[in-house]
């Protein structure tokens, strides 16, 4: 057997976020990041503006944490406790967010560091005068970027990185394990037998347009279908939700954060989304691992993974009534069982957790094996 040690052995991997709180692209890092340290990368993760859910995960998975920002910590105690971690001399270094971006680029081009951004941007949504120049920072400095949807592409080159500096790979999901028979979940939550679950999945903020959602589903109410929305998240947008919902009558429930979403998407009948902007969100990919069919917009990456009409409705006009048509051709389809199972189809070919982690696990490797062909400067 060799004693040499591989590139992934040899040299650690700093991953730096704002914080890990709740979010599509913070859970990601929390199912990514301690499948890396499984496979030898000896990964540390350092957030600037406090931990959160995801933070507390990572720990208890046995990653190592640095949280700052934490209470009334001033910005030069972030910055030493950044270089703090650095002075490890990680030899790659991932970040996400704008203020992880720049630190993480400047950081390591003054150790001689690699760094990639983590791009989970949605397609199509504008970027802030701040941001535009630290990504632009970014490229000029040399880093590259791994993309999680190709339709994220263009607007990176426009920022400054070339093509071969970025890797899409899609995002992938741990398989949800419910820990409730659907019936019991829907008798929890109240909903009446015989009734349809529309479910939706995410941040209650303006740009994820859940008053579509409400209005989709009152839509439905009007025309007699007997259904109960339900939302799984939180943000500033749950009293004016709340608010809507009330005028309505109701019919949906804003059930705040979940940790039995495997749970909600088992008891569901179709997952629907109504968002603004998008990448490729991991609330679809979870849906389709539990075998649960998507009402979306056509936006971003998701036309590469909604077929319409197969494992779910693509919706093209972002109108209420729209989106409760579509939720009608998927409620009242003429074989459920085909539809859940193209969706989970679709899944097990593409969006796994393995697959994503391998090919993750390959592009680190690969850029950290570079580094140890490149000549010592």
């Amino acid at each position: 057997m060799s004693n040499v040690e591989t590139p992934r052995e040899r040299s650690g991997v700093l991953f730096i976020a704002p914080t890990l709180g709740a979010g599509g692209a913070e859970r990601h890092w929390a199912g990514l990041v301690p499948a890396l340290a499984q496979r030898g990368f000896a990964p540390r993760v350092v957030t600037l503006q406090g931990g959160g859910t995801f933070a507390e995960e990572l720990m208890a998975a046995g990653v190592p944490v640095t949280v700052l920002g934490r209470g009334n910590q001033d910005a030069r105690a972030v910055v030493q406790g950044l270089v703090l971690e650095l002075r490890r001399r990680p030899r790659l270094v991932v970040t996400m967010g704008t203020t992880a971006d720049l630190a993480g680029a400047v950081g390591a081009k003054l150790i001689g560091a690699r760094h990639i951004m983590n791009w989970h941007k949605q397609a199509g949504k504008p970027l802030g005068p701040r941001r535009k120049a630290v990504v632009r920072v970014c490229a000029w400095l040399g880093s590259s970027v791994i993309a999680v949807s190709a339709s994220q592409e263009p607007h990176l080159r426009e920022l400054g990185f070339s093509a071969h500096r970025i890797t899409v790979i899609d995002n992938g999901t741990v398989e949800p394990q419910p820990q409730r028979p659907p019936a019991a979940t829907r008798a929890l939550l109240g909903i009446p037998a015989g009734h349809q679950v529309v479910l939706g999945v995410g941040r209650l903020s303006s740009e994820k347009c859940f008053t579509r959602f409400i209005d989709a589903v009152g839509n439905l109410h009007a025309r007699g279908i007997p259904l109960v929305g339900i939302i799984a998240g939180d943000g500033p947008d749950r009293a004016e939700l709340q608010r809507q919902i009330n005028r309505r009558g109701g019919g949906v429930v804003l059930l705040g954060l979940r940790r039995d979403t495997a749970d909600l998407y088992a008891a569901a009948d179709v997952l629907c989304m109504t968002s603004e902007f998008e990448a490729l969100p991991m609330a679809i990919l979870e849906a389709f691992a539990g075998r649960l069919p998507v009402v979306a917009p056509a936006i971003g990456g998701i036309p590469d993974v909604v077929v319409d009409g197969v494992n779910g409705v693509l919706v093209r006009e972002q109108s209420a009534s729209a989106y409760a048509d579509a939720l009608f051709s998927v409620i009242r389809h003429p074989n459920p069982a085909e539809m859940r199972d193209a969706a989970r189809a679709s899944y097990v070919s593409r969006f796994t957790h393995e697959v994503m982690v391998q090919r993750y696990a390959h592009e680190l490797e690969e850029t950290l094996a570079a580094i140890a062909r490149a000549p010592c400067l």
